[in-house]
């Protein structure tokens, strides 16, 4: 069964999921909302049980010094920009873990995440799913000395936390070219790709849900 989520006008995202498990949508934006998924008929229910397995049994696990996953059921995704499966490990949005300080869009003293992070080993490939130019520096300590973003026409694309930049101030690039490798400078808790997207030249106040720049597809949720 596959199931379609809309988070945006340009973006839609593929869920493989079990039989009558409530989804939480952690990829859309605004509030979490949760999708009951309808039980199949017993001509399904062999074929959903295997897709389901061959899928996990194949997920990758948190590795020493990556970023364990801060968000239940744990969302594993595929995109041009990491191209490996791997699992997010902090949403987009109000949180309650310790990095952020509380946010008045948040409840009670939660703060908020600008970008979503996604959990790899440190070396990974960071390859350009857009055309742009690349700006580097000016990003802060938060997000490590090698942070930059590519700028297109229209929004600035924040690449956090990376260990090894392959590219200089100016240049274009474009879709497939290898930018970087991930890593964990500035990072609290363990390697991964911060990934957040600006208005060109706005601040991280100003960033937007970057679910459509990532152009994940879920390929597991448990």
């Amino acid at each position: 069964m596959i199931v379609t989520v809309k988070c945006t006008r340009s973006s839609a995202f593929r869920l493989s999921v079990a039989a009558g498990v409530a989804v939480p949508l952690l990829l859309a934006a605004g509030p979490v909302e949760a999708l009951q998924v309808p039980t199949p008929d017993a001509s399904q229910t062999s074929w959903l049980a295997r897709s389901v397995l061959a899928a996990t049994s194949q997920l990758p696990t948190a590795a020493a010094g990556q970023q364990k996953p801060m968000v239940n059921p744990v969302v594993y995704v595929t995109s041009p920009w990491f191209g490996q499966v791997r699992y997010i490990g902090i949403n987009y949005g109000c949180n309650k873990l310790p990095y952020y300080p509380p946010d008045s869009r948040c409840p009670g003293h939660q703060g908020f995440h600008h970008g979503v992070d996604i959990a790899m080993p440190t070396g990974t490939p960071i390859t350009s799913a857009v055309a742009g130019r690349v700006v580097l520096g000016g990003l802060g300590t938060a997000y490590g000395s090698r942070a930059f973003r590519i700028r297109t026409a229209n929004r600035d694309i924040v690449l956090g936390h990376v260990s090894r930049v392959l590219v200089r101030s100016g240049q274009r690039v474009k879709p497939g070219d290898v930018v970087a490798y991930s890593g964990a400078l500035g990072a609290p808790d363990g390697a991964h790709l911060h990934f957040e997207v600006r208005p060109v030249g706005g601040a991280y106040t100003q960033a937007k849900n970057p679910m459509a720049q990532l152009r994940a597809q879920v390929v597991a949720i448990r």
